[in-house]
């Protein structure tokens, strides 16, 4: 084995597998086929031209959608492509000798928070606020705030008199965002930052377990086994010898991967479920699977090596990254499967698109597709989700198929999972044909296209609610209804109306509140009134206030702690951007928005839009609206 230096394996180090391929590889590609790599939508690998750089993929993802594909999922800025990072993000990195901790994947051009995002904060300020943002955060608009202020292109504040640079120990800012990120299931995002980040991997060498663990997770068991080849200098250490064992493994060589095995037994390593799966392979024995709490990328591997279904326990402890494999694997259990892929796709670690694929997959009997509505009302698991989804997608006639989606998405939000509901079955409603002679699917069809920013469409429909309004009370009662979101989405609104409208629309939420509950009336009235002025539509009359003074008043809230909320409102009167998105993921994560008080959540959308991050604060009202029943 030829030594070299970790500054030259870092330089070398290019996140591809060999060309060559061992026979144990060979023959891993015959049994499980072709794969293709699993690549987050915001990226596409394109090799060195005249270069063979396929990682081999030992965790297939789902084929690509076509037609099927939810096409209005929540926008997602883009990521530059793996290998083909901005002409400009590398002239200004190797040309000047930027910062790795300055280096990002986006610009205000593409969802970026702006280059000048942190100026104002102190250093140490930051760093903390990094490295202690929520990372399992369920909100897809907050989620989306986290992802961009960790991907964002930056400049660093000066240090402040007094102020030392963080210590060693302490790790990067770039290390804190990529651990952060890791966390949050972006797996790709993570090994592309890395990339754009030229030199980390010298300056922090111990970056190089992350990528190992996002090759491992991503099944890119060829780049990964190659990289642990690399650290001739630690295969000593039991984190690389059992990476090593699970490369001989995969290489056919069962003897040495027998006597490593070994080797960490003597040394009194304590890992029941490591050494299971290895005997599993080796002696070709299916011995049962010692009790575990948790497992990590390397058992996860073992796994699909030893074709072990993963225990349905173990999802409980698995964070999103983790879930999106075990979504991936065919040896699991398919309701496992069903389970981790709609966990993943809640928490952003996966796309949409895949889990209608997996939705796709799954059996279901004649009788089954011919019933899917009460099977669905019987019990509403991601069972039924997926028969839903598939007896919508094969429905060919327009009002049976809005009536399948309708079904989907209420059922869905008394469930609190909406939000993925609406992503999924996105392109479906897309593709139903605006008519007045479905007018009682408009109220679905005008909130979920308002929840996948596709205004337009929304309006259509609206359009024909307002014709059958005027000669038919339900299509009245459903337009009334629809004042407050409508009326959030849009600014384009008949002033000298649009009181008569909201006094309408008021009257209507406390008649139709559920149980009769005036608490529900009164915090969808107090919501729909705060998210208004918190996005500076036309202010809200004090009078209308004043109509709901005698409601009584909400039930117990928990309220987040004051000192956030006047902190988030001097970062935003002060312009600190990324300081202010930072203290609202505090502020807000815990409840999402659907939870949220009105009033904090109109305070944290003010400071927001006040910060200048007008987008971020419209999808978190429009967010807000929608799972508030709006």
């Amino acid at each position: 084995m030829t030594h070299s230096s970790r500054a030259d394996r870092a330089q070398r180090f290019h996140f591809s597998a060999p060309t060559g391929m061992t026979a144990g590889l060979a023959g891993l590609v015959m049994l499980f086929g072709a794969t293709v790599a699993p690549v987050s939508a915001q990226t596409v690998i394109q090799p060195d031209e005249g270069v063979d750089d396929t990682p081999l993929q030992l965790f297939p993802t789902a084929p690509a959608v076509e037609d099927e594909t939810p096409e209005g999922q929540i926008d997602q800025p883009e990521v530059p492509p793996s290998g083909i990072l901005s002409e400009d993000l590398i002239s200004v990195e190797r040309l000047s000798g930027i910062d790795p901790d300055t280096v990002g994947l986006l610009d205000e051009g593409n969802g970026g928070i702006g280059i000048d995002m942190w100026q104002g904060t102190s250093r140490s300020r930051l760093q903390q606020m990094v490295r202690e943002l929520p990372d399992q955060i369920l909100s897809p608009s907050l989620r989306m705030l986290a992802r961009n202020l960790l991907l964002s292109t930056a400049e660093l504040p000066e240090l402040a008199e007094g102020e030392s640079q963080p210590t060693t120990q302490e790790g990067s800012l770039l290390k804190a965002r990529l651990g952060k990120l890791m966390a949050m299931g972006y797996v790709q995002e993570t090994l592309d930052l890395i990339r754009a980040a030229d030199g980390s991997l010298e300056r922090e060498p111990d970056l190089i377990h992350m990528v190992l663990k996002a090759q491992l997770l991503q099944g890119d068991l060829g780049s990964a086994c190659a990289l642990v080849r690399e650290q001739e200098d630690n295969l000593a250490e039991a984190f690389w010898q059992k990476r090593l064992v699970l490369c001989q493994l995969l290489d056919g060589n069962v003897t040495a991967a027998q006597f490593g095995a070994t080797l960490l037994q003597d040394e009194g390593i304590d890992d029941p479920l490591f050494f299971t799966l290895v005997e599993r392979i080796t002696d070709k024995r299916d011995n049962p699977l010692p009790q575990s709490e948790s497992m990590n990328e390397v058992h996860l591997a073992l796994m699909w090596l030893s074709q072990t279904p993963v225990p349905e326990n173990l999802l409980a402890s698995a964070e999103p990254a983790m879930l999106r494999a075990i979504a991936e694997n065919p040896h699991t259990n398919l309701e496992v499967r069903l389970e981790a892929a709609e966990s993943a796709a809640r928490m952003g670690a996966i796309q949409t698109g895949t889990l209608a694929e997996i939705y796709k997959s799954v059996s279901f009997s004649q009788e089954e597709l011919l019933k899917p509505l009460s099977i669905a009302q019987e019990e509403f698991n991601a069972r039924s989700r997926a028969l839903l989804y598939q007896a919508s997608s094969i429905e060919t006639v327009p009002e049976t198929k809005a009536l399948l989606v309708r079904k989907a998405l209420e059922l869905a939000r008394e469930a609190g999972i909406y939000s993925l509901a609406v992503e999924v079955h996105a392109n479906q409603i897309l593709q139903l044909p605006v008519s007045a002679d479905q007018w009682d699917f408009v109220s679905e069809a005008a909130r979920a296209l308002y929840a996948i920013g596709r205004p337009k469409p929304a309006e259509a429909w609206l359009g024909h609610l307002d014709i059958q309004a005027q000669r038919d009370p339900e299509a009245a009662e459903a337009k009334t209804a629809l004042w407050a979101l409508s009326r959030l989405a849009s600014d384009s609104y008949d002033l000298d109306t649009d009181d008569a409208a909201r006094r309408n629309w008021a009257e209507l939420t406390l008649r139709t509140a559920p149980d009769q509950s005036e608490f529900v009336a009164l915090r969808r009235i107090q919501m729909t009134y705060s998210l208004l002025e918190a996005v500076e539509r036309q202010p809200v009359a004090l009078a209308a206030w004043t109509e709901i003074l005698d409601l009584p008043r909400t039930r117990h809230a928990t309220l987040p702690n004051p000192a956030l909320e006047r902190l988030m409102a001097d970062a935003a009167q002060n312009g600190r951007k990324a300081e202010t998105a930072a203290w609202v993921l505090w502020m807000l994560s815990d409840t999402g928005p659907a939870l949220s008080e009105p009033a904090i959540l109109a305070s944290a959308i003010t400071s927001l839009r006040l910060a200048g991050l007008e987008k971020q604060a419209y999808d978190i009202a429009i967010e807000a609206a929608l799972q508030n029943g709006l």
